[in-house]
C-alpha cells in the first residue's frame, strides 16, 4: 500500500464520520432522558464542582462514578442545552479520534502500514459501534474510556521505546482519565502484562523463565509498571469505598449462585464472540437466558467454543504467531469484566456496546488475514471490499434505526416478540410521541407477557391519571403495591417504581382533598412536610389575590418552616414585596429562589421588576434577559424589556421584542401602539401604518388605535422631522 501516514489518517477520519453522520439528526433516546434531559443538577453549570461529591450521585440518575463523563455532559448541556445534535457532533468527533488512535497504535505495534490502515478502516465501520454511538448518555462513557485507554497504551509503548518522564506521566494520566470515564479501564495493567509476556518473554524465551521477563524489562521499567498497579489499587479503594454509588446491595449472581452465573454468562460470552465476527442480529435488549445445567446444549456449544479458542491460542504460541495472539488477548480480556464475576448486571446480561474495545482486536485479526492472503491480490482485495461493504451497510441501517426511538424499539420487538422489556420501552416511546392508544396497547402486551411487571402497571396508571381516569389509575397503582410486596423495597430496580407509585397516589388523594391518605402516602416517600408546605402555599396565593399581604406572608413563612427548599415560596414573597414597594427585600427573596433553582424564570422577572422600579435600567434588562433564557415566551417579560429599551431609545431592540409578542399573542392590545411608536422613531412610517392597521383589524373600535392611526398619518405628512415619543 503506497498511501502515506497523513493520507491514511485523513481517509480514516473521513470514513468514520461519513458512515455515522446520519446520527447527528437523532434525538435524545433511551437513558438520555433520565441522565441528561431530566437531570436538573446537570442543567446548572455551577454544579460541576459537585461531581466529586457522593451527594451528586445520590440525587441524580447517574449510577456509576464516572466524573469525566459527567464533565462532558455538563459542558455539552451548558453549550447546547436540549439540542441533541450538539452532543452528537462532539460524540462523532471523539469516535473519529478513537479510529485514528487505533490506527496509530496498530502502526506502532505491528510496524506495517497496510495492516494498520486495513484494521483501522474495518474498526471504523464495525456495526457493533452503533450501540455506543446511539445512546448519548451511555455512549460517552464507552467512547471516552476507549479514547483515553488507547492513548494510555500508546504512551506506554512510547515509554518502552524512549523511557522518559513525559511518556510515563502521559500514560498514567490518560489511564486515570479512562478509569474516571468507565470502570472497565482497570484492565489496562492486564493488557500491558500480556504485551510484555508475549513480546518480551515468549518472543525471546529462555530457560530462566520469569527471570528472563524481569531482566528484559529492566528495573526502571518494573518501577514504571508498578505505578499502574498502585494507581489501580488506589482507584479501586476510592471507587468502591468512597464513591460506591452503584446500588450493589441487591445485585447478585445470576440465578442466585456463582455456578448458574457462570453457565449463563458462558452463553453470553459465546454471543459476544458471534456478534463480533458476525454482527447481524443487533439489538439494545437481548432476552436473558438463565442456564441451570451443565448438560444444556448451549453450555455444550459454548464450552466447545472455549476449547477451540484455547486450542487456537496454543497453536499461536507454538507457531510463534505473536501478533495474532496479542489481538486475541485484546478481544478476550476486555470481555472478562462483563461476565458478572463481581455482580453488576441488573436487567440485561448482554450489551453490544461492551464490544467496543474487543472490536479493536477483531480488526487487527482481519488486517493480518487480509495482508496474508493478499499475495493473491484479487482474492484479498475482493474479500476486504465485501467485508467493508457489508459493515458499512449494517452500520448505516443500524444508525437509521437509532434516529427514531419508535423505530429503534420496534426493531427490537420484531427480533424478540416474547421479550417484555423492549415492549416496555416501545410503549414509553409511543407515549412521548403522543401516541397514547399505541402506548396503552404495548403496556397491556407487556402485562400479558409478564403479569408481575410493576413498571408496566405504574405507567398504565400514570397515563390513565393524566387523561382523567382516576379510578382506573388507582386500580393500576394498587396492583403495583400488591406486586412490590414481594420485592426488597430498596432493591435498585424497584426504588423508582415504589417512589413514583406512592407519589402518584399521594397527589391523587391530595387533589381529592383526602388529607388523611395524602399524608399517608407522602409519608411513605418522606414528603409529608412538602405536602404541608404546599397546603400553606396555596393559602398564601389565595391571600395574595385577596390583597391580604400580611396573611400571605405569614403562610409563606410556614411553607419555609416545613420545606426550606420551596423556591416558589421565596418567589411569591418577592412578588408581594414588589407590590409593597419594598424592592430591596423583593430582590433578596427572589435571589433565594434562584439559589435553590437557578432555572426558575419567574424569580429573575421579579428581580427585573424591582430594578426597573429602582430606576436601575441596565440591571433590570440583565435580569429580564436571564429569565427569558429559561422561559423565552413570557409575554410580560418581553413587554417590559421592550419598554426598557424604549427608555434607552434603542428602538431596534424594543421593536424585536414587540414583534415577538405579536407572534405569540396577536390579541395583546397595547403592543400595536408601542410597536407603531418604535417604527415612527425609526422613521419607518410605512411599517408604523401597517402595524396600526393590523391592530385595527383585531380591535376595530379601539379609540387609542384609531387616534394613533391619525397621528401616524400626520407624522407621515410631516415626514417625521421630529422624534416621536411613546
Amino acid at each position: 500500500m503506497l498511501m502515506g501516514k497523513k493520507e491514511s489518517i485523513f481517509l480514516i477520519l473521513f470514513i468514520s464520520i461519513v458512515v455515522n453522520i446520519g446520527l447527528i439528526k437523532a434525538p435524545f433516546l433511551y437513558d438520555d432522558r433520565d441522565i441528561i434531559l431530566e437531570n436538573r443538577e446537570l442543567h446548572k453549570i455551577s454544579n460541576i464542582k459537585n461531581i466529586f461529591s457522593k451527594d451528586y450521585y445520590n440525587i441524580t440518575k447517574e449510577v456509576s462514578f464516572r466524573p469525566v463523563v459527567s464533565v462532558f455532559h455538563f459542558v455539552n448541556y451548558f453549550i447546547w442545552g436540549n439540542r441533541a445534535y450538539g452532543f452528537r457532533i462532539l460524540e462523532l468527533l471523539i469516535y473519529s479520534l478513537i479510529c485514528v488512535c487505533m490506527y496509530i497504535l496498530c502502526l506502532k505495534l505491528f510496524q506495517n502500514q497496510t495492516i494498520a490502515f486495513i484494521s483501522a478502516v474495518v474498526f471504523s465501520l464495525h456495526p457493533v459501534h452503533c450501540e455506543a454511538l446511539g445512546c448519548i448518555s451511555l455512549g460517552y462513557g464507552e467512547l471516552l474510556f476507549s479514547l483515553f485507554f488507547l492513548l494510555a497504551f500508546i504512551f506506554y509503548l512510547n515509554a518502552l521505546e524512549e523511557f522518559n518522564a513525559n511518556n510515563i506521566v502521559f500514560s498514567y494520566l490518560f489511564w486515570i482519565f479512562a478509569l474516571l470515564s468507565k470502570e472497565t479501564a482497570v484492565i489496562l495493567p492486564v493488557i500491558i502484562l500480556a504485551h510484555l509476556v508475549i513480546y518480551k518473554y515468549l518472543n525471546s524465551r529462555a530457560d530462566s523463565g520469569i527471570v528472563q521477563l524481569r531482566d528484559s524489562v529492566g528495573k526502571k521499567l518494573l518501577c514504571f509498571l508498578s505505578g499502574y498497579v498502585l494507581i489501580a489499587i488506589f482507584y479501586l479503594i476510592i471507587r468502591f469505598s468512597v464513591f460506591n454509588v452503584s446500588e450493589t446491595k441487591y445485585l447478585s449472581y445470576i440465578g442466585g449462585s456463582f455456578y448458574i452465573n457462570m453457565l449463563s454468562m458462558l452463553n453470553v460470552f459465546g454471543q459476544y464472540i458471534l456478534l463480533l465476527f458476525f454482527p447481524i442480529k443487533l439489538a439494545i435488549e437481548y432476552p436473558p437466558i438463565i442456564i441451570t445445567s451443565v448438560l444444556n446444549r448451549l453450555v455444550i456449544l459454548n464450552l466447545t467454543l472455549v476449547i477451540l479458542i484455547v486450542i487456537a491460542l496454543s497453536y499461536l504460541i507454538k507457531n510463534k504467531k505473536w501478533n495474532y495472539l496479542f489481538a486475541s488477548v485484546w478481544i478476550i480480556v476486555p470481555l472478562l469484566p462483563t461476565m458478572n464475576l463481581i455482580p453488576f448486571l441488573k436487567a440485561s446480561l448482554l450489551n453490544v456496546r461492551y464490544l467496543f474495545i474487543p472490536s479493536i482486536g477483531f480488526s487487527w485479526l482481519v488486517g493480518f488475514c487480509i495482508f496474508k492472503i493478499n499475495k493473491n491480490r484479487y482474492l484479498g482485495s475482493s474479500l476486504l471490499v465485501i467485508l467493508l461493504c457489508f459493515f458499512a451497510f449494517k452500520t448505516v441501517t443500524r444508525n437509521y434505526a437509532w434516529m427514531d426511538e419508535i423505530r429503534l424499539w420496534s426493531k427490537n420487538v420484531e427480533m424478540y416478540p416474547d421479550f417484555p422489556r423492549p415492549r416496555l420501552s416501545l410503549a414509553g416511546a409511543y407515549y412521548y410521541k403522543g401516541m397514547v392508544k399505541e402506548s396503552i396497547d404495548e403496556y397491556e402486551k407487556v402485562i400479558l407477557l409478564d403479569t408481575n411487571d410493576p413498571e408496566a402497571y405504574y405507567n398504565l396508571g400514570a397515563i390513565k391519571a393524566r387523561y382523567g381516569d382516576i379510578e382506573g389509575a388507582l386500580k393500576e397503582y394498587k396492583k403495583v403495591l400488591e406486586i412490590i410486596k414481594y420485592y426488597p423495597q430498596d432493591a435498585p430496580l424497584i426504588i423508582p417504581v415504589v417512589q413514583n407509585t406512592y407519589g402518584a397516589l399521594a397527589r391523587i388523594y391530595e387533589n381529592q382533598n383526602n388529607e388523611k391518605y395524602a399524608i399517608f402516602y407522602y409519608r411513605k416517600i418522606d414528603k409529608e412536610n412538602y405536602y404541608l408546605a404546599k397546603k400553606y402555599f396555596k393559602l398564601a396565593k389565595k391571600y395574595t389575590k385577596e390583597k391580604k399581604y400580611n396573611e400571605a406572608k405569614d403562610n409563606l413563612n410556614k411553607v419555609l418552616q416545613y420545606y426550606p427548599l420551596y423556591f416558589e415560596a421565596y418567589n411569591e414573597m418577592s412578588h408581594i414585596y414588589n407590590i409593597e414597594l419594598l424592592y430591596n427585600e423583593a430582590i433578596q427573596s427572589a435571589n433565594e429562589a434562584i439559589r435553590i433553582n437557578t432555572g426558575y424564570s419567574n424569580a429573575y422577572f421579579n428581580i427585573g421588576w424591582a430594578y426597573n422600579n429602582l430606576k436601575e435600567i441596565k440591571k433590570a434588562i440583565k435580569y429580564y434577559k436571564k429569565g427569558l433564557k429559561f422561559n423565552s415566551n413570557e409575554i410580560s417579560a418581553l413587554y417590559e424589556l421592550g419598554k426598557l429599551y424604549d427608555k434607552q431609545r434603542k428602538y431596534k431592540k424594543s421593536k424585536d421584542y414587540y414583534l415577538k409578542i405579536i407572534n405569540l399573542k396577536p390579541d395583546y392590545l397595547n403592543i400595536y401602539t408601542h410597536l407603531a411608536v418604535c417604527y415612527l422613531n425609526l422613521k419607518d412610517y410605512k411599517s408604523a401604518e401597517e402595524i396600526i392597521k393590523k391592530g385595527l383589524e383585531i380591535f376595530p373600535n379601539d379609540k387609542t388605535l384609531n387616534n394613533n392611526y391619525n397621528k401616524i398619518r400626520k407624522a407621515m405628512e410631516k415626514e417625521g422631522k421630529n422624534e416621536i415619543q411613546g
